[in-house]
């Protein structure tokens, strides 16, 4: 709580099925323990509505600015320009389960989700490693429809061993790696708070060999190569596809920005 309400002086209403654990930072004003979805049906009963041309006009307005955010240079692609290749790639029922690291906001932040579970992530929880995990499950529950696992290198390297178990088991799943030699999310929260860059950077071993070592088909993303046509290639391909892809973070001081105040500022300007 004290990465949102340092001074303490937030008024903080808790909904949960259990009492709030008090702590600094977080001392409810109000508790309402019990069922979420009943609580909630019961606040929005007891409350007016927003004005609903309004929201929908915000809404509209993020979405323009989320479209017309800057993805930057083809090589090293950013992580931007990743999202919106693999939204072109994949149909609206496959499934994308993301690792943990900056990208992973990208995905949250641009990627639109057009069916229920078909983008995966564990959101604050953070576990480095989950990625590849995800998807070997939903690749084994099958249900007919693409998977691709996005990692970092830091996290792809917790369970690489992994691969040879999907290889081993059967399993049709594309891995893309989204590598900057780094834990690039720690070094980009050292940068945000005025800190030295330490304990973060990687000597990644050859990717694509190590997963070819593992029976996994290989590819690069290399200076002269087209993003999509190499991401389209490793997700057709049949059994386990690895994809080595270098990632530009240099555009993450757009995720600094406040959307709905960008919205609000969008909309006074247009009509005054």
């Amino acid at each position: 709580p004290l990465a949102w309400n340092a001074s303490g002086d937030r008024t903080i209403v808790h909904v949960a099925p259990w009492p709030a654990a008090i702590e600094r930072g977080y001392q409810p004003t109000e508790q309402l323990v019990g069922d979420i979805a009943a609580t909630l049906d019961s606040l929005a009963r007891a409350t007016s509505p927003r004005d609903r041309a309004e929201m929908s006009a915000t809404r509209q307005t993020i979405a323009e600015l989320l479209d017309d955010e800057d993805e930057g240079p083809p090589f090293p692609p950013s992580p931007l320009r990743i999202v919106r290749s693999v939204r072109r790639l994949l149909a609206p029922t496959d499934v994308v389960a993301l690792d943990n690291g900056a990208y992973k906001i990208w995905f949250a932040r641009h990627y639109c989700a057009e069916a229920p579970n078909t983008l995966l992530l564990d959101n604050a929880l953070a576990t480095m490693g989950a990625g590849l995990a995800t998807a070997m499950e939903a690749a084994r529950l099958g249900q007919d429809r693409r998977v691709l696992a996005v990692c970092g290198d830091g996290g792809f390297l917790m369970n690489v061993q992994d691969v040879e178990t999907a290889c081993r088991l059967g399993l049709d799943l594309t891995v893309l790696v989204l590598r900057d030699d780094a834990y690039g999310f720690i070094g980009w929260h050292q940068e945000e708070q005025g800190r030295e860059r330490l304990g973060v950077s990687l000597t990644n071993p050859d990717l694509a060999a190590l997963a070819a070592a593992f029976g996994a088909a290989a590819h690069r993303v290399r200076a002269d190569d087209d993003l999509d046509e190499v991401l389209s290639q490793a997700i057709a391909e049949p059994g386990v596809s690895l994809v080595d892809c270098p990632l530009d973070y240099s555009i993450n001081a757009l995720l600094g920005t406040d959307l709905y105040q960008r919205a609000q500022q969008a909309r006074e300007a247009r009509d005054p």
